[in-house]
């Protein structure tokens, strides 16, 4: 039997999903045309922002990013080489935290969509959330001279305490992007704005928190000192840039009448009816993990097995970071030229070479080439964090074509759990790796047994190259091309105009 799209005429007044369409102007009508809405540009206090707003709308990453990037970065580190947890216990502490922002963080943005208070929706959690962020970031790394039963107790709740406030920081703050404006090209320039702090707010998570342990620390007496004095520093270095991206917004969030929920029942139907989607899932899921994996054991393995201190790690990172600034545009152009599909094959090969067989070649004395590894291996890691983005939207297509609403909101909360889901298995993983292999926990953890050694080895490159590779087969599998992408859009233009649309056409990406 042949599937259907319903016409035009079939559907609820007021637009696919039965709810009234809310103008520029405030008033209540019947939703235009969708090519309509797609040609026609908004205007008026909708569409142009200052300059000002462009900047300063980003200032937040730099206290989400930033902490995020130390917490999931360095914390494993510190808990096994200076407060002395064994692998297993700091990676089932970080885990609990990491499963508890999964869960937050959608529904976290479902009660900015519902709660308004006069300053807007978005904006009042940068103001509640900001200073509960810097305090329980501190938290996770104070000497409050606990031991035993109880500093796990204390880690855990400090760790959930901290995933809990990023998740009300971050998610209404990038929903409000798209509250400040209904015009197409502004929300790039307001993205592309934040992308910039957002690059910034990495390089300060990556190069600066081992340096600064080094020098706070001295002055204070004690390495956990210097730990403690970082989190504080990096956390109110990052607060008055938050209160710039909530002073920069005031009065421009539009409060649209449409409101949007993310249940569990919305995410099966997602991946249950939209086979892209489901591959995609995949996709990321696996290419978060290789990003995660090498985030997590690039500390290890040039602290134990190159023997670098941890000064020279820092600029290993700082090198690593700009280098993978530098591949974003071929990446890019990779995409055009081939279509995301092959660009993605070729890259996460790309980075399963390079880390699966360089990770296991290089010797304590090949710094040079250690340093070149780095630089051309990152390609792989940015390329399956950038392409995997740019996956998303295709699935949301799909959905449109099926349902006629748009639920991207639905899709990057789903994504977000996923990347989240995929992070609390790394950890779990590269925990029991390090246990296994019988890593030494304590202060200044100084020389491991070979067994040690070798387990940072496989879990640096193998387990990075085992998640490319798993990468690549979801990629392979996944249906959307171009050419199917050019297909989709025209169906959904031609169900827009009130055509009938053979919906058994696209059985392959639904």
């Amino acid at each position: 039997m042949r599937r259907t799209a319903p016409s035009e005429a079939s559907r609820p007044p007021g637009g696919d999903d039965g709810q009234a369409f809310v103008r520029r102007d405030g008033a209540a009508g019947p939703r235009p045309p969708m090519t309509e809405a797609l040609e026609t540009p908004a205007a008026g206090d909708s569409g142009r922002l200052p300059w000002s707003v462009r900047v300063g709308y980003g200032g937040a990453e730099m206290l989400g990013t930033a902490t995020w990037t130390v917490f999931y970065s360095f914390f494993l580190y510190y808990l096994t080489d200076y407060v002395g947890l064994r692998a297993a216990l700091a990676g089932l502490l970080i885990t609990l935290g990491t499963v508890v922002q999964a869960v937050v963080a959608p529904y976290s943005g479902v009660i900015s969509d519902a709660v308004t208070w006069k300053s807007g929706r978005r904006r009042p959690f940068l103001l509640l959330s900001g200073i509960p962020l810097v305090v329980t970031f501190w938290l996770l790394f104070a000497d409050v001279g606990l031991s035993g039963a109880w500093l796990f107790v204390y880690l855990a709740v400090a760790a959930t305490l901290f995933n809990s406030a990023w998740s009300f920081e971050q998610t209404p703050y990038t929903a409000l992007a798209a509250e400040m404006t209904l015009d197409y090209d502004e929300r790039t320039n307001l993205v592309s704005g934040r992308s910039v702090w957002s690059i910034l707010a990495t390089l300060v998570g990556m190069a600066f928190p081992l340096l600064l342990v080094g020098w706070l620390g001295g002055w204070a007496g004690s390495e956990r000192a210097g730990w403690s004095l970082m989190a504080l520093a990096i956390g109110l270095a990052g607060l008055p840039c938050l209160l710039l991206t909530w002073w920069v917004t005031r009065g421009r969030e539009l409060h649209p009448s449409q409101r949007t929920g993310l249940s569990p029942r919305d995410i099966w139907d997602a991946l249950r009816h939209n086979r892209t989607f489901a591959w995609v899932t995949g996709v990321y899921t696996w290419a978060m993990a290789a990003q995660n994996v090498m985030s997590l054991m690039v500390v290890y393995f040039t602290v134990h097995w190159m023997r670098w201190s941890e000064q020279r790690t820092s600029m290993f990172f700082l090198m690593t970071a700009l280098a993978g600034l530098a591949w974003i545009p071929v990446i890019n152009r990779s995409a055009v030229w081939f279509g995301k599909r092959r660009a993605m094959l070729f890259w996460n090969l790309w980075g399963a070479l390079f880390y699966g067989v360089g990770m296991m070649l290089i010797r304590p004395g090949d710094a040079a080439l250690f340093w070149v590894l780095g630089a051309f291996g990152v390609a792989g890691l940015v390329a399956g964090m950038v392409l995997t983005w740019a996956m998303i939207p295709d699935c949301t297509e799909v959905d449109e074509l099926r349902t006629g609403a748009r639920r991207e909101g639905l899709y990057y909360g789903v994504a977000t759990f996923v990347q989240q889901l995929a992070l609390a298995l790394v950890l779990w993983a590269v925990s029991a790796g390090l246990t296994w292999s019988g890593y030494v926990s304590g202060e200044g953890a100084g020389a491991q047994p070979d067994g040690a050694l070798l387990g940072i080895r496989l879990l640096t490159g193998l387990g990075t190259a085992l998640c490319c590779v798993l990468t690549l087969v979801f990629t392979y599998k996944m249906p959307m091309t171009a050419a199917r992408h050019a297909a989709l859009r025209a169906a959904i233009e031609a169900k827009a105009r009130g055509e009938e649309v053979d919906l058994g056409e696209f059985a392959d990406v639904m």
